[in-house]
């Protein structure tokens, strides 16, 4: 993997390239991932209240790039979540299918894993949150602690929603 920022999130590189800044704020010490490229994943209360319009989390989440990671993935519960890229700088809402949940325990981190997954695996940065948002939602379907399981993730990742809300 390349160091630095996400240049092409859409594109064929991953949005992996670039050349260096945005160093880690807070996030995963996933190994395979440079220093500069440690996500910062969240919550709606991240930035120490809660936000609920759309515009307030779009605005909170120009404001926790500009703190220096190179991507934030806020979640948004069962409304799916925002990923956000620091250059080229960009927004994306992903939304879940509508499914029974049985238990939110694990879906954040089932929607991290998943995108980590896909993102040391080569896809494209918002093919990699897709993957990340319908391993959350596979997670909710499941009883208990249990965690997503990858048939249930192959059936919800087409039905995942994914726009750019700003750029």
């Amino acid at each position: 993997m390349g160091g630095g920022k996400p240049d092409d999130p859409d594109g064929a590189d991953g949005g992996r390239g670039g050349d260096g800044g945005g160093g880690p704020v807070a996030g995963v010490g996933a190994s395979g991932l440079p220093q500069d490229h440690v996500p910062l994943f969240g919550h709606p209360r991240v930035l120490g209240r809660r936000l609920v319009r759309r515009e307030a989390l779009v605005d909170a989440m120009a404001r926790l790039l500009r703190l220096g990671p190179a991507l934030v993935i806020l979640s948004l519960g069962a409304d799916g979540a925002l990923l956000a890229t620091a250059a080229p700088f960009g927004i994306w809402l992903a939304r879940p299918p509508t499914v029974k949940a049985d238990s939110a325990v694990g879906a954040g981190d089932s929607l991290v894993g998943g995108f980590l997954v896909g993102w040391a695996s080569g896809r494209p940065l918002v093919e990699a949150f897709r993957l990340g948002v319908a391993s959350g939602t596979a997670a909710a379907m499941t009883p208990g602690t249990e965690l997503c399981h990858r048939a249930d993730v192959r059936r919800l990742l087409p039905r995942v929603a994914v726009r750019r809300l700003a750029c």
